[in-house]
């Protein structure tokens, strides 16, 4: 996946109120000064928004049974598991869900207490050309639904497989999806929320339509769609995840050419996460990344809205668990802390797990600003 360390530097810009604002007495936290998390509850829950921050595996196929090795650990406070649209939506509007309630049977059967889900939608697949939409979308109504980026090299292949979220009736069909899984799990107690993919998109040089033929980069229409869709997708959503997180992935992606607004747009999509009572995550904890201009959401928001971020694949074979936790801690200022755990050859999972036990599973629990007012104990 797209590391943070691809980031390009955004110059702050103070941006207007969004349609999400307007709380009374609320100012924008572009012109706050940043402050520590204080500390603050480990759970909160009832009438408003749940919160429940900590260490959370993210599990890497479907089946629950490979968080068994947390099971039972209080020092994890739940999983995240990954599905992909193409399986949730096979026909147009029906949606099954059948992945997300096993999972949440697991968690609240915990012999520990009960954990926590996160789910992170899919919105394309990595690593091979593989249509990642529902079959129906294929068509011309959607512009095909999808594309694949595709990059041939000495070492290796590389592809990834994308829905063409600047394309309105597609993000359409990804708003409604995630309104379905709010009005079926926003009310449930261990169902902590949704989890969108990275926001790179591929860069504008070898992209693919299905049929193999090139896909001329627009930059207004590809890379300023995009924004303005996924910013209306938040401003829609605002309403539906009440009493769980919409985290919005703001990790960094390539430079797009040729279009005016240029890198500001992580910081708006920042902003409008904050005003909508939404959080922010990303796939990767880069220690001593220096180029990752991106990081900075989170020094800037810290306190003030969910911060989240992914141990992955990439920096655990360049980084040892010391770093990335210091990283996490210290650095971003983690509310929810995702590891991802494999045996690696550098990164066993049980060094994971005994070095969030040696740490006491610290984290910063403090309620951000942005939901303040809206949890429950």
């Amino acid at each position: 996946m797209t590391p943070f360390s691809r980031g390009i530097a955004l110059i702050p810009v103070l941006l207007a109120a969004s349609a999400c604002s307007g709380r009374a007495g609320e100012q924008s936290p572009l012109v706050l000064a940043s402050r520590p998390n204080e500390a603050g509850p480990r759970s909160a829950v009832a009438a408003g928004k749940r919160w429940h921050p900590g260490h959370y595996m993210l599990l890497s196929r479907h089946d629950v049974k490979d968080a068994d090795c947390i099971r039972g650990n209080p020092d994890f406070r739940g999983i995240m598991i990954r599905i992909y649209w193409r399986d949730v939506e096979k026909q147009k509007g029906v949606y099954d869900f059948h992945v997300i309630r096993e999972a949440l049977d697991y968690l609240r059967a915990d012999p520990a207490g009960p954990k926590y889900l996160l789910v992170m939608f899919m919105d394309r697949v990595f690593h091979r050309k593989q249509q990642p939409v529902p079959d129906d979308m294929c068509s011309p109504e959607y512009e095909g639904g999808w594309f694949y980026y595709e990059k041939k090299t000495e070492k290796r292949n590389k592809r990834v497989s994308y829905a063409r979220l600047w394309h309105p009736k597609v993000n359409d069909r990804l708003i409604a999806v995630f309104r379905a899984m709010a009005r079926e799990f926003n009310g449930h107690p261990n169902f902590e929320g949704v989890y969108t993919e990275e926001s790179a998109l591929a860069r504008h040089d070898n992209r693919f339509n299905p049929d193999g033929s090139p896909l001329a980069y627009d930059a207004e229409r590809h890379v300023g769609g995009y924004h303005r869709e996924m910013l209306r997708q938040m401003r829609e959503l605002k309403n539906d995840f009440s009493q769980c997180h919409f985290i919005r992935s703001i990790n960094s992606t390539f430079p797009p050419p040729g279009w005016s607004k240029g890198w500001e747009s992580l910081r708006e999509w920042a902003q409008v996460a904050y005003e909508c009572g939404f959080g922010i995550g990303g796939p990767d904890v880069v220690p001593s990344s220096g180029k990752a201009k991106t990081y900075r959401y989170w020094d800037l928001y810290r306190g003030k809205m969910p911060l989240t971020c992914q141990v992955q694949c990439p920096e655990m074979q360049k980084f040892n668990v010391d770093e990335l936790f210091a990283f996490g801690m210290d650095e971003l200022h983690l509310n929810y802390f995702i590891w991802l755990m494999y045996d690696w050859p550098a990164i066993k999972k049980e060094t994971i797990i005994r070095k969030i036990r040696a740490e006491k599973a610290r984290i910063h629990t403090g309620v951000p600003a942005n939901i303040a007012g809206r949890t429950g104990r």
